[in-house]
């Protein structure tokens, strides 16, 4: 008696949840960069055409770059290519490292593995010849994210926790977010959907702090996506929709980064 009550709400909640899937522009794990809105493109490319400060120009190049991630891979390349032939001609270390952290993503992203690969050992040489740790904590993550890639978990794990050990020291909050979102990456694609659960709430508890709305949207979307593999259909259905009402709100179209 009770299973017959139960499985007509059960069935309405998978509707709703199929409705959601369909509203959602994917429901796979996404390890993400940080979206900036339309502005910022334009406000970065005035900058880039007035400063005469060739460093400042490339990091500038950078972040543009770093803009196009999850949304256009050959504008990226062109401009994380422009930054890094930048730096080069002037001798800027820290920005061809930035440079090749950046441009690696593209690369993965474009399926490159390689090339990709080339660019993170690139910039750590630079690092280790120039005693540059600034950035390690950025390319062990790039690294880790590479091996994501490629399905191998245990050396994502092995950087992952390098990675997550340098951005600990240096209190970088949006590094060890990052590192928490690939942790948790690797958890989900594994099926240990309780330790993916774990880190995307710790996740959703720095990003809280950051006030970014356009990240928690991300945050919400993972963790409605780890419901809805534990078959916790309420709980997937609540984190969807505080998706949805944030990028709705934000008017963010293409706020979920690529699916892994």
């Amino acid at each position: 008696m009770s299973t017959k009550m139960t499985n007509p709400s059960i069935s309405r909640i998978i509707r709703y949840i199929f409705l959601l899937i369909l509203i959602l522009p994917g429901l796979n794990w996404c390890v993400y960069a940080n979206d900036q809105n339309i502005a910022l493109s334009d406000s970065l490319l005035m900058a880039i055409n007035t400063t005469k400060n060739e460093k400042v120009k490339t990091d500038l190049y950078v972040r543009l770059a770093r803009y196009y991630i999850n949304k256009d891979n050959e504008e990226g390349i062109k401009y994380a290519t422009g930054a890094l032939d930048l730096a080069k001609k002037t001798g800027y270390a820290e920005g061809e490292i930035n440079s090749e952290v950046v441009l690696s993503r593209f690369r993965l992203d474009m399926g490159d593995f390689i090339k990709a690969n080339e660019c993170i050992e690139h910039a750590l040489l630079i690092s280790n010849h120039k005693g540059i740790d600034k950035y390690i904590g950025d390319i062990f993550s790039a690294k880790a994210l590479l091996y994501i890639h490629l399905n191998d978990y245990n050396k994502a794990s092995d950087y992952c926790y390098k990675a997550l050990r340098v951005y600990e020291k240096q209190k970088n909050a949006h590094g060890i977010s990052t590192v928490y979102n690939q942790i948790a990456a690797i958890y989900s694609s594994q099926e240990n959907f309780d330790k993916a659960l774990e880190y995307s709430l710790k996740i959703l508890n720095i990003d809280l702090i950051s006030a970014d709305s356009v990240q928690l949207a991300r945050d919400f979307s993972n963790i409605g996506s780890i419901h809805l593999k534990q078959k916790s259909y309420l709980q997937a259905k609540e984190y969807f929709l505080k998706a949805i009402r944030l990028n709705t709100a934000y008017n963010q179209t293409s706020w979920l980064a690529n699916n892994y």
